[in-house]
């Protein structure tokens, strides 16, 4: 017997009533599948503006490292610029100084005077012996100068650190396994999207230590759904890091480097 009391026939008569129920029925049937469609067709509209949303979002952020990129690029090729000169000036002045010495030299011994000419001679020897260390030094230097500044550089691109997208994570568990160690000195970024409204906190083990330090971000007010959010956090390096989310849902977090206090 089906669901509207209806029952297999054999060859007999079809009753008026039971006639109706199988409309009833086929009526029925329809508006689940339309109700379906609906439902399916509201989906697909979800999902494409999600996607969309997305993809504005790593276009944007491609835009800015590009640009980032290149304001740094015409500063450090000034500093470049300068550090090579510097170079130059160096080894010509070394170059000068060495030919100097030779002239010197040579004017010396030919001069035939007194003790006080000679021994005058051998204290500028002594001198300009020691020159030829310094220079090399201060070349020492330059190249030491020149590493800073491609580290400095280095520093202001931000680095992705770790990331998860639409991950599905319990409440109060770590979103990243293992912890996410820091490379260097100076701040990590969480940027953050939440499937339902929610809190979110950090969980900080500080360089040398054992000790695990939760505390929440957002001033632990809630987190709106479907929404980017970014929270900066100062670090050292090798802190190891981690976010926690209240109550367990879908997340995408990223952590970025950013290398500077």
């Amino acid at each position: 017997m089906s669901w509207l009391g209806l029952r297999h026939k054999r060859t007999e008569r079809l009753y008026s009533d039971e006639w109706n129920l199988v409309v009833d029925g086929l009526d029925i049937l329809y508006g689940y599948v339309g109700a379906l469609k609906s439902d399916l067709e509201k989906l697909d509209e979800k999902v494409e503006a999600y996607y969309l949303d997305c993809k504005d979002e790593i276009a944007n952020v491609s835009t800015n490292v590009e640009q980032y990129y290149l304001e740094i690029k015409s500063e450090l090729g000034d500093i470049e610029t300068i550090v090579n000169q510097l170079k130059s000036d160096v080894a010509g002045i070394k170059t000068d100084v060495r030919q100097y010495y030779l002239e010197i030299k040579d004017e010396l011994k030919t001069i035939s005077v007194a003790p006080n000419v000679e021994k005058y001679y051998l204290e500028i020897k002594d001198e300009l012996g020691t020159i030829d260390a310094k220079l090399d030094q201060l070349k020492s230097d330059v190249d030491g100068m020149a590493g800073d500044i491609h580290e400095i550089y280095l520093m202001k691109i931000p680095r992705l650190l770790a990331s998860v997208i639409n991950q599905s994570v319990s409440e109060g568990a770590d979103v990243f396994s293992p912890d996410v160690e820091v490379d260097r000195n100076g701040r990590v970024r969480f940027k953050l999207w939440l499937s339902v409204i929610g809190y979110v906190a950090t969980k900080w083990i500080p360089a040398g230590t054992v000790e695990e330090i939760v505390g929440y971000l957002n001033a632990r007010n809630p987190i709106p759904e479907a929404s980017w959010h970014e929270f900066d956090f100062t670090v050292m390096k090798n802190d190891k890091i981690n976010v926690r989310i209240y109550p367990g849902m879908t997340v995408t977090v990223f952590v970025y480097g950013l290398g500077e206090a």
